[in-house]
């Protein structure tokens, strides 16, 4: 890891320009003069230095963009751009060569780099009592923690230094076997989980927008369900993921949001329902999903159901102007603006979701919309609605930066003299940011919430108990409430009545809940079904009324299905200028 590590310093530490921006907070000695033993004086400077760290996670590199290319190419959309292969590792057309995997390997290990040393010097810093040290050094850990399970989730085996790098020496370091990589973070996540070491979410001491003790036991119950699947296989680890989701399931605190509403009902073809006197039938609507979403878009926090998220706002108000990409690159279509400008809710909609996706919902899940909302707003400010799954405005909408002001418009065509005349049809930002950048937004992303840990739950008890069970049973309908839907054994009995049939529901369920936050591919991979998966979608996409087999556009939807290789596809190879300059690394035999 030389070409990582050989430029670090204090002023790479000093979290990445936060010194800079934050001159009001602190006011720092020249850069020539800084040095690591001397920055750890105070609290203020402690906490510069793990807002950068958290800076280092939201970074393009790795939960930013590369989080969106990485998990694209499953079940559950791809990228759609057929004229390039600017997304080689979501298409399953990666070498060793290709850049977005140096990145994401760079920018991991720069956080846990950063980390090393935070644990070194303030582990040996006389400013601090032992407590104190101790919820530091916890929140740390818990970041590299997540840092070295991107990478091992990805990659396998890996280095993994502890200790942060001095000098040259330093760099040549083997991989790591997954078993080890995976104890040293069951170690870090489990030192945060001692005594006050990280507080609680419904502690008063708590910070929004940082890591809790249920973050912690959250990512636990991850971390033992992939070691439970491929490639380790390690079952044991579904009772210790089943453990540490029902000690969040039962501290009191840790919910769905669950808004609802009366509403009209309204018949397959829109048309209100009436009485036998002629009223209209009012019916309980819920609402609680894209409001738990909009709180993503518009910054606000829940943290009942929203247990960790890569918080954009938490970074500016340290100073930190990092914005992601959410809703710019992976959201509904929005092309009006003079060539893509500033101050529009731009969205250039690298991303669709998949016809598999949307057929697996059923007709009255609330989720449906608002993942897959079937609308685009053109050039000409014309909203428009999408039903054509083989178009490239069949776009996600979870992380939407707008959206139609009145659906009627979406059957409204502006006419050519309107166009001329530039009239457009209204539309409303959602997203809470004083400057829109076509680029940019300033969407949080969820890393773990309440719905994952119900359904983390579900899938580990059926593993131990070999059954479906009552309460795994009880925890998944917690989810499809909350969508709307009628418990599973009432609908679906065929569903609940063995192992295998109930897991298949939960691989569903988890993608129609979860879908495009980063989870899916690594979720099949577990299971041992993408490449299974892959051919449903492939089935899926050619049984589509609109494909048609010399449709390029069509066509390009199956190139993540045309390039998989069960050999190489399952993990990333290691970056070619890692494997140069790292003289105790082999690069893996099936990507040589």
């Amino acid at each position: 890891m030389k070409y990582i590590y050989r430029f670090f310093s204090i002023t790479a530490l000093c979290v990445a320009g936060c010194l800079i921006s934050c001159n009001d907070v602190l006011e720092p000695t020249p850069k020539s003069t800084w040095d690591l033993d001397a920055f750890y004086n105070n609290e203020t400077q402690v906490e510069l230095a793990l807002s950068g760290i958290y800076n280092n996670l939201a970074d393009q590199d790795a939960y930013g963009t590369m989080m969106i290319h990485f998990d694209s190419g499953t079940d559950e959309g791809y990228y759609n751009r057929r004229y390039n292969d600017n997304w080689p590792v979501g298409l399953n057309k990666l070498t060793t060569s290709t850049p977005q995997i140096k990145s994401f390997w760079v920018q991991l290990y720069t956080c846990i780099d950063h980390c090393n040393i935070f644990e070194a010097k303030v582990s040996k810093s006389t400013a601090f009592d032992e407590e104190t040290k101790n919820q530091f050094l916890g929140e740390e850990r818990f970041l590299r923690a997540l840092a070295y399970f991107n990478l091992v989730e990805w990659f396998g085996p890996v280095p993994m230094p502890i200790s942060y790098t001095k000098d040259a020496n330093d760099n040549d370091l083997p991989a790591s076997s997954i078993e080890d990589v995976y104890a040293q973070i069951i170690q870090d996540l489990q030192f945060g989980l001692e005594g006050n070491n990280l507080p609680s979410l419904k502690s008063a001491d708590y910070t929004v927008g940082r890591v809790s003790q249920e973050a912690a036991h959250g990512l636990l119950a991850r971390v033992y369900m992939h070691m439970a699947g491929h490639p380790l296989m390690d079952t044991d680890k579904y009772q210790l993921a089943m453990d540490e989701c029902s000690t969040i399931m039962n501290n009191g605190y840790n919910e769905l949001i669950e808004s609802s509403e009366q509403v009209q009902k309204t018949d397959e073809e829109g048309n209100l329902v009436v009485d036998e006197q002629g009223k209209p039938v009012m019916v309980t609507e819920y609402s609680g999903y894209r409001t738990l979403f909009l709180n993503y878009i518009q910054n606000h926090f829940d943290t009942k159901e929203s247990i960790f998220e890569i918080n954009y706002k938490y970074l500016r108000d340290k100073g930190l102007y990092t914005d992601g990409p959410y809703g710019c690159i992976n959201g509904v279509s929005f092309s009006y603006g003079s060539a893509f400008s500033t101050g529009y809710p731009t969205s250039y909609a690298f991303v669709n979701a998949s016809p598999l996706l949307y057929n697996t919902y059923e007709p009255t899940d609330k989720r449906r919309d608002w993942n897959i909302p079937g609308f685009t707003y053109d050039k000409y400010g014309d909203v428009k609605r999408v039903t054509n799954a083989m178009g490239t405005s069949f776009n996600p909408g979870k992380y939407r930066r707008w959206e139609p002001t009145d659906m009627a418009q979406l059957d409204v065509d502006l006419t050519s003299e309107q166009k001329a005349n530039g009239v457009i049809e209204p539309y409303t930002v959602l997203e809470d940011n004083s400057v829109l950048s076509k680029n940019f937004s300033s969407v949080n992303f969820p890393v773990i919430r309440f719905a994952d840990i119900l359904l983390m739950y579900a899938e580990a008890s059926n593993e131990v108990y070999g059954a479906p069970t009552t309460e795994g049973i009880a925890a998944l309908n917690r989810v499809r409430q909350r969508a709307n839907l009628q418990p599973l054994e009432v609908v679906n009995p065929e569903k609940v009545a063995s192992h295998d049939a109930f897991l298949a529901e939960i691989q569903d369920e988890r993608m129609r809940e979860l879908c495009f936050e980063g989870l899916r591919r690594q979720d099949l991979i577990r299971w041992g079904i993408y490449g299974e998966r892959l051919n449903v979608l492939a089935e899926q996409i050619k049984g589509d009324p609109n494909y048609t087999e010399s449709d390029a556009q069509s066509n390009a939807y199956l190139r993540s299905w045309q390039n998989f290789d069960p050999n190489k596809n399952l993990s990333l190879p290691y970056p070619d200028q890692e494997v140069k300059l790292n003289n105790s690394l082999e690069q893996k035999e099936e990507w040589k």
